[in-house]
């Protein structure tokens, strides 16, 4: 579970950033 919540935290850092360097 602990993979969980990390991957998921990683993922939607990674996915914001990429959204505002498209923006």
């Amino acid at each position: 579970m602990l993979n969980s919540p990390a991957k998921m935290k990683v993922r939607k850092k990674r996915t914001e950033g990429n959204h505002e360097t498209q923006s």
